[in-house]
């Protein structure tokens, strides 16, 4: 049974075009699939990549005092449930070029050496090979694969770092111009998939 893990990023709410494209991809996609897990990371509060948080992770686990424990902990149970996915449906907005500080959060929180990547002689070797990411993207002007987008590019490296290397990507561009067009362009992408 294939199990897909829904990540929505956008801090606009009922008001996001990223949030809406990934719900009715979302349906598409679970009409032929088993399960679901969601994380609407607009609105939860992750701990943030400081020095108590890297220290937890390379703190031995016996070693740790409580506040690393708990840090260390939601990492964890993230990975675990990045690993127990066999898909990724990733909501994306661009905010100022990039991606919103939440989504950027969420991945320096799964992104850790031995977890989810491992170094080796050739280099970096990503952990989590075998899986399939959708990757929603909306912008108010036109800036997907432009020297602007610094969304689109940054998501297929850290995916690929993971070990995620197929990768969709279906764009909701110039919404701040037309809305509805830039909807009606990435539902039409999600109805040919």
């Amino acid at each position: 049974m294939t199990h897909i893990l829904h990540l929505d990023s956008s801090i606009m709410g009922d008001n996001s075009v990223s949030r809406k494209l990934s719900a009715e991809l979302l349906n598409k996609l679970s009409q032929a699939v088993g399960t679901t897990s969601y994380r609407d990371l607009g609105q939860e509060k992750l701990p943030l990549l400081d020095a108590m948080t890297v220290g937890s992770f390379f703190t031995p686990e016996e070693q740790r005092s409580t506040e690393q424990q708990v840090i260390a902990q939601v990492s964890d149970d993230l990975i675990a449930e990045l690993k127990a996915a066999d898909v990724l449906v990733i909501a994306a907005p661009m905010y100022n070029f990039s991606i919103p500080s939440q989504l950027k959060n969420y991945f320096d929180l799964v992104t850790r050496a031995g977890l989810t990547f491992n170094y080796t002689e050739q280099g970096p070797q990503g952990l989590l090979s075998g899986k399939k990411a959708y990757v929603l993207v909306s912008s108010g002007g036109n800036h997907v694969d432009q020297a602007s987008d610094f969304v689109t590019p940054y998501l297929r490296m850290i995916l690929g770092f993971l070990g995620i290397t197929d990768v969709t990507v279906i764009t909701a561009a110039g919404a701040a111009m037309d809305k509805d067009a830039a909807i009606a362009g990435a539902q039409t992408a999600i109805e040919a998939l």
